[in-house]
């Protein structure tokens, strides 16, 4: 029987022992007996619902550990390959490429536009936002067309490409 359901029984025979003044001393007695069985078999099972939220906090602790060790885990294997990276790119010159059967590793060219003095960007080369943000692809477009940008640069970069 499920819970509720004994709980509605025992509601229900607590309520006909209680309103049957006629019944024989026997069966009012096996009436007790049965009543108190259902109570025992429902303490029982909120018991066991008690018992098994507490083994699903348990674990839901267990899994917060986990997940918290683990983030710290990921953060720092994050933090070794950027360092191991500059550290490859600290050992290759720039343009020299590297390959074997389980790796390559090559340079690609790029360019960044790179914010020297934010203030003095001119207002046709920020966009509004929530707050105030400078367009490099509009600066980098400027610089490259022959325009000279206050506050801005065009930097050329060596990225590292590991596949």
């Amino acid at each position: 029987m499920k819970l509720y359901e004994l709980s509605k029984e025992i509601a229900c025979l607590e309520h006909l022992t209680e309103c049957e003044p006629t019944a024989s001393d026997e069966t009012l007695a096996e009436a007790q007996e049965y009543l108190n069985n259902l109570k025992l078999e429902r303490s029982e099972k909120i018991e066991s619902c008690v018992a098994l939220i507490k083994n699903w906090e348990a674990l839901e602790d267990a899994i917060k550990a986990e997940e918290t060790a683990l983030k710290a885990r990921r953060e720092s294997l994050e933090r070794k390959a950027i360092w191991l990276k500059h550290y490859i790119a600290f050992c290759l010159q720039p343009g020299e490429k590297f390959e074997s059967a389980r790796c390559k590793v090559s340079w690609r060219k790029s360019e960044s536009v790179e914010i020297t003095n934010e203030v003095s960007v001119p207002d046709e080369y920020t966009e509004e936002v929530v707050t105030k943000k400078i367009n490099k692809a509009l600066i980098k477009d400027a610089i490259k067309n022959g325009l000279e940008v206050p506050g801005a640069e065009l930097v050329k970069k060596n990225n590292l490409v590991i596949k």
